[in-house]
């Protein structure tokens, strides 16, 4: 019986001594659950929040509104405007070694007395910085409607495109600023694109910027038949949402002029057409009166000047992908006028006609061949200003044609290197073959790019 109540006595105690630890245990598994489940909740909430949508841009007034105290629209314009350029260099040699190391005898209007049937490589055995560009823009958004873009040009087709020493550098001839402009995208429909300043011509099948085309010298339309800058205010409106069909107005100071040399404007008008994603249309007009005042030169409001240009281009060819190409025309003509002064007689009117045809052929990433065909067809010798190198007598019409072949091979992304031979050809003996007068002329240019 002792025996039994001592036993009992034992296992009381022992039960008694346990009961704290399964306690404990029973403690920890708890905590431990409920560690686990706060776990879950956290990685599910981190789930929601990566799938949760970004938060939707403040609009335009709530950002302007939050500048701050020290900044301004023109601090946004500047922190988000892009930079850009690029260095284009060249060399020209006339294989025909005239005396008077021009590339033709023509005068362009505006170019000095040394000037030829080409514009930008006119000059023979010499090397050229053609431009060196540096371009600042910010383009205009629905958040932030106002843009601009400033193009500022160094070299020797500066001279061209503005000859003369600029008022802002008056000691070189090679400083131009080429465009600059504000953008507005006046929150109407798709958005109307109005631009106030200087920009580029809307006509022609090339650009002024050599390292855009397809070759390295220019095409007679682009040197005779078209400006290359206009000063005032341009609308673009593309009447579809996928941006396929737009229309242009604008009225200007005349043809590459900041300042107009008479009281009529020139008006611009544009349709464009990308019906398929490899054909581009564009149909440009410019009408208005270009005369500077004076006895000699007629009515300078009265007597207008109009063009009609057409450019036709493709690329990317479903099956011919490697293959661009583009049609310019060019009809202009204007009243009364001569390829010099009139002194008291009636000058006729003068009528020109322009066409190039190009296309340029991708071999692989490095090598490209480009062959251009142009032509212009100048009555009266009025924009080529054509003169007999041998009598200098004013010709009373001439027409020259052109054919280029180019080879390209891009060294890097960012840099082309160009060969390319020229053949001009005329009507009158024009050019000077060995300091003879002679219908034609060979070429041979070099040039080398470098983006940035």
């Amino acid at each position: 019986m002792r025996r039994m109540v001592a036993v009992a006595v034992m296992l009381g105690i022992s039960a008694w001594a346990a009961a704290p630890a399964l306690a404990q245990q029973e403690s920890k598994d708890d905590l431990r659950k409920e560690v686990e489940a706060l776990r879950k909740e956290v990685d599910q909430l981190k789930q929601e929040k990566e799938a949760a949508p970004a938060p939707a841009p403040a609009p335009q007034e709530e950002r302007l509104m939050k500048l701050g105290d020290d900044s301004t629209i023109l601090d946004i314009l500047l922190r988000e405007s892009s930079i850009s350029g690029f260095v284009d260099v060249g060399v020209v040699w006339n294989l025909d070694r005239p005396d008077n190391i021009t590339n033709g005898n023509l005068v362009e209007p505006g170019a000095p007395a040394d000037g030829s049937v080409r514009a930008f490589d006119r000059r023979s055995r010499s090397f050229y910085l053609h431009n060196a560009q540096l371009n600042l823009s910010r383009a205009a958004t629905k958040e932030l409607i106002t843009g601009y873009n400033v193009e500022l040009s160094l070299g020797s087709d500066a001279n061209i495109i503005a000859p003369g020493p600029s008022a802002a550098f008056p000691d070189t001839d090679y400083f131009d600023i080429q465009e600059a402009n504000i953008q507005i995208l006046a929150p109407i429909g798709n958005g109307l694109d109005i631009r106030v300043g200087k920009f580029a011509t809307l006509a022609g099948g090339e650009v002024i910027e050599s390292k855009d085309n397809f070759n390295y010298s220019r095409s007679l339309p682009f040197i005779f038949a078209i400006p290359f800058t206009h000063t005032g205010v341009r609308a673009t409106y593309f009447v579809d949402t996928e941006s396929k069909y737009s229309v242009s107005l604008g009225v200007n100071n005349g043809w590459d002029l900041i300042e107009d040399n008479n009281d009529a404007k020139t008006l611009e008008a544009q349709f464009f057409a990308n019906p398929l994603p490899w054909l581009k249309f564009y149909a440009n007009l410019y009408y208005g009166a270009e005369k500077p005042p004076g006895p000699n030169f007629g009515d300078d409001n009265g007597d207008k000047r109009m063009l009609v240009d057409l450019v036709l281009a493709v690329s990317n060819i479903p099956g011919l992908e490697k293959l661009s190409a583009y049609i310019n025309l060019d009809i202009g003509e204007e009243e009364e006028s001569s390829n010099v002064p009139t002194t008291g007689a009636t000058p006729d009117d003068a009528e020109w006609l322009g066409f190039a045809v190009a296309a340029k052929y991708q071999l692989n990433d490095q090598w490209a061949i480009a062959g251009r065909f142009s032509m212009i067809d100048d009555e009266e010798a009025f924009r080529t200003g054509g003169f007999d190198p041998v009598g200098a007598e004013p010709l009373d019409g001439i027409e020259i044609t052109e054919v280029t072949l180019t080879l390209e091979y891009r060294i890097s992304k960012d840099t082309i290197a160009r060969l390319e031979f020229r053949h001009d050809m005329c009507d009158e003996d024009i050019f000077l073959d060995h300091g003879s007068p002679d219908d034609s002329q060979s070429t041979l240019g070099a040039e080398f790019i470098i983006t940035f």
